[in-house]
Parts: structure tokens; C-alpha cells; sequence
């Protein structure tokens, strides 16, 4: 017997809300907060199965995939009765819609009466930023913004229409695609938006602040140049540099605002034509006729005419350089890449628990 009315898995997409939204589900975890809402395990977010689901290279090994989809089930049985039970990881987004559905049926179907999954979609030239701005945090990116325009442009990453007509195809009405246009979201943000969709009911939530913002372009400068100095060091750990800069650099004091990064107007006129047919697909796939996806093209592509082409050109601020002089002496211990990594997520945590610095 199905233990709730509803299950809404919420899939992302990536850089589209979905840390601030999964702080607020954590913090209203077993009905803190009264939203008769269910939010199983004890993490911020369910990514580590979705991880386990995708089986990338340089992820979790065989054994490791079993042992995470094993407490996912434990989570997942423990958790307690509600009208709806969500689940949250943004990775889904990466899974064919055919190896999702698999997953849903053999793990989630057995749980809820109903289920539907819930993605949000960001427009293109603010993906696209984001998408370069966590790379370049991570360490995986080293060149200049309009070099990964370029790429991307020529690949379509960031085309959006086919993947939400898969989903479509697969999953019928139980695939729910929503905007992350502030026009047309519940409330003007995700948090409100996805409450609304959850409960059925509208809902108050308590202020949020967004989190995993992008760096500003100061800020990419600085920690560009860190992950340079470690790009023959392991992934693992390049990505906890990234996020600990991040969260030491939000911990200064605001510093002045900077300008924000620039498309060169040949790339902007390659990137119009590239994701201008995507946009138009993607306003008549969710019904959008007034301040969808293509006028937000137009809107970001003329407010992008005269920024930034490579942040290392900026010279770092106060605010950078403490985060990253503070790290350049964690990087200097003699330690394994995997135990420093681990010791800097670690630091993260309990900064987001609330904890002070060890």
C-alpha cells in the first residue's frame, strides 16, 4: 500500500534555484515548518543516488552505488507519513528519460498513489553564464568566457526543447516543466512556486537566502588563478577549493559591484541563431506567450553587450584575496588531496549547520 497521496521528484535543472529551494525542504524537514511535506534522509539533497544512478566516470564505484541506492531505500522507508513526499537532486537532470523512469518505478512507485516530476528551466544566456562561473569555481574550466561561449554555442549545450519534449513523451502529464522566469513563477520564486506545486496550496514560506549564487567576475579573476596553481590536482579536490572559496568570499563584506560577463557581438549574433529556434520551442512547449524564453533572449543579449571577456583581466579586491590567501595555506599542508578535501567539505558543512570554524 502506497504510503503518500503524492511524491514530486524535482530533477533541477542545474544552476536553476535548486540549492535555495532544497535549504528550505531541509529546514522544514518532519513538518518544521508546517508543510505537510516529507523530505526523506537526513542530506540537503538526494544527488548522492542520482550520482549513483548516472555512473560517470570518476565517480562512485560499483559497490559505493549500491551502498548510497540502499540508503536511499532506508531513508525513503523511515521517512514519516505526509500528504506528499519530495525528492530533490538537480543530477537527475543528466539521466536519459528512460533510465528515470526506470529508477521511479523500481524505487519510488511502490511508495505514492502519484507521482510527477517537477523541472525547472533557466533561459539560455543566464545558463549560460552560470554554467561557465561553476565550472571556472570548480576547476574545470581556464579560459575566457567568450572561448566557452564559443563551444558551447557550437554544441547546444544549452538547448532545452528536445529534453523537455522527451519527457514529455516518456513521462505524459506527470512531467511538469516550469520557468524559472520570475513572471511566471508562484510567488516571483522557485521556493514559492514549488510549495504551491507540492501542497496544492498556496504557502508562506520563510525568507530563504539564495544560495550557490554565482561569483561575481572579480571573484571568478581570483579564483581562476587559485585553480590554476592546482589543475594537476584531483577533481575532488579542486571542487571543495571552489566551494570554500565561495562560501569565504560571501562571508566578506559586499564588496562594490562588478561587471558582469560580456558576449562579444559576433558570439551574441551565433548565439541568437543557435538558440533562438530552442527558445521559440520552448515558450510553445510550456504555453508561454508574453515574457517567455525568447523575449529573455532578447532581453540578456542586449544586456551583455560590453562585459567582461576574461575575469583574470580584473584585479582582485579585498574580499578575494582573503578568501583565497586562506586557502593557499590549507593547500600548502602535506596532505592527500582526498583528506584535505574532505577536511574542506567538511568546514562547509558545519558553516552551513550553523557551526562556527573549527
Amino acid at each position: 500500500m502506497a504510503r503518500f497521496e503524492r511524491l514530486v521528484l524535482h530533477i533541477g535543472d542545474t544552476k536553476a534555484g535548486s540549492t535555495t529551494l532544497q535549504h528550505v525542504l531541509t529546514r522544514g524537514r518532519d513538518g518544521a515548518m508546517g508543510f505537510d511535506i516529507a523530505f526523506p534522509g537526513r542530506d540537503a539533497n538526494h544527488n548522492a543516488v542520482a550520482d549513483a544512478l548516472r555512473a560517470v566516470d570518476g565517480g562512485p564505484g560499483p559497490a559505493e552505488c549500491r551502498r548510497r541506492l540502499a540508503r536511499f531505500r532506508a531513508d525513503l522507508r523511515a521517512a514519516p507519513s505526509a500528504a506528499c513526499c519530495v525528492i530533490s537532486a538537480e543530477n537527475l537532470s543528466f539521466l536519459a528519460p528512460a533510465r528515470l523512469r526506470e529508477f521511479i518505478e523500481a524505487e519510488l512507485r511502490p511508495h505514492a498513489g502519484r507521482i510527477e516530476i517537477v523541472h525547472y528551466l533557466r533561459p539560455h544566456v543566464a545558463r549560460m553564464r552560470s554554467g561557465y562561473a561553476e565550472s571556472v569555481k570548480i576547476g574545470l574550466e581556464f579560459r575566457p568566457f567568450p572561448d566557452f561561449v564559443q563551444q558551447t554555442t557550437r554544441q547546444g549545450r544549452f538547448c532545452r526543447s528536445g529534453v523537455v519534449q522527451a519527457c514529455r513523451e516518456t513521462f505524459g502529464d506527470a512531467y511538469i516543466p516550469r520557468p524559472l522566469i520570475r513572471a511566471h513563477l508562484v510567488g516571483g520564486d522557485i521556493v514559492t512556486d514549488f510549495l504551491a506545486l507540492a501542497t496544492g496550496a498556496a504557502q508562506r514560506p520563510p525568507q530563504a537566502p539564495s544560495l550557490n549564487q554565482s561569483l561575481d567576475c572579480v571573484a571568478l579573476g581570483e579564483i581562476q588563478r587559485l585553480q590554476s596553481g592546482i589543475r594537476t590536482r584531483s577533481r575532488g579536490l579542486r571542487h571543495a577549493v571552489g566551494y570554500e572559496f565561495a562560501r569565504r568570499y560571501a562571508r566578506q563584506p559586499s564588496p562594490v559591484p562588478t561587471p558582469r560577463l560580456g558576449i562579444l557581438p559576433r558570439a551574441a549574433g551565433r548565439l541568437d541563431g543557435r538558440y533562438r529556434r530552442d527558445a521559440i520551442a520552448l515558450d510553445r512547449a510550456l504555453g508561454l506567450t508574453a515574457d517567455g524564453f525568447s523575449a529573455a533572449l532578447d532581453r540578456d543579449l542586449q544586456a551583455a553587450q560590453g562585459g567582461v571577456a576574461n575575469p583574470q583581466d580584473l584585479p582582485p579586491n579585498p574580499a578575494a584575496l582573503a578568501a583565497s590567501r586562506g586557502l593557499r595555506r590549507w593547500l600548502a599542508l602535506p596532505l592527500p588531496d582526498r583528506v584535505l578535501a574532505a577536511l574542506l567539505a567538511r568546514r562547509g558543512a558545519l558553516a552551513g549547520a550553523g557551526s562556527s570554524d573549527p
